[in-house]
């Protein structure tokens, strides 16, 4: 618990990104239709991406939105290609979940329900990676990234888990998150 006592269990920890643009000096390729689930309730808490037909030979920067662009997370249809099932929809009209997180907070004997769920337009987040030169040179196949999902409550604002279990609909405490959301993703190896 980055913001106060206890140790956090992970059960689910899944989030968007939209918009994924990679560049090579002046030069830029934006993944069409670039919307991605990614999911780490695996065995490798891993997930990977696969990009067809990127033009570029060096790829330099990498940058994308963690959330799904205003248009179309306003679209009507929330059970779409998106989400085919539904867990990152909300149950109304405000569009679909950015991020979800659940787990369990353990202080001494005592464990609680956490769960975090960040959405609305306002909380997509621009995330920018420069990679090392010659990272993602002419033979690489694959670009590895970082996520730190401790960031997700210790980045801009420190949040103590066990005074805030839980984000649904709080606008202000979503902020917060989104926030903290925005640095928790960096360039590995």
């Amino acid at each position: 618990n980055p913001g106060g006592a206890g140790v956090f269990q992970i059960r689910d920890f899944r989030f968007f990104i939209s918009n994924l643009i990679l560049s090579q000096g002046g030069k830029t390729y934006a993944e069409p239709d670039s919307y991605h689930l990614l999911r780490f309730d695996n065995e490798t808490s891993s997930h990977s991406i696969t990009l067809t037909d990127v033009p570029l030979r060096d790829i330099s920067d990498l940058r994308f939105l963690v959330g799904i662009d205003a248009q179309t997370n306003a679209a009507v249809n929330r059970r779409d290609d998106l989400d085919p099932e539904g867990v990152m929809s909300w149950s109304e009209d405000a569009g679909h979940k950015f991020v979800v997180f659940e787990g369990a907070l353990r202080i001494g004997e005592t464990v609680s329900p956490l769960i975090y769920q960040v959405g609305f337009s306002e909380n997509a987040r621009e995330v920018s990676v420069s990679l090392p030169v010659g990272a993602a040179g002419q033979d690489a196949e694959e670009i590895a990234l970082n996520v730190d999902l401790s960031k997700l409550f210790a980045g801009t604002y420190k949040i103590d888990m066990a005074a805030m279990p839980s984000v649904d609909k709080s606008r202000d405490d979503a902020r917060m998150l989104a926030e903290n959301y925005a640095t928790m993703v960096s360039f590995g190896f």
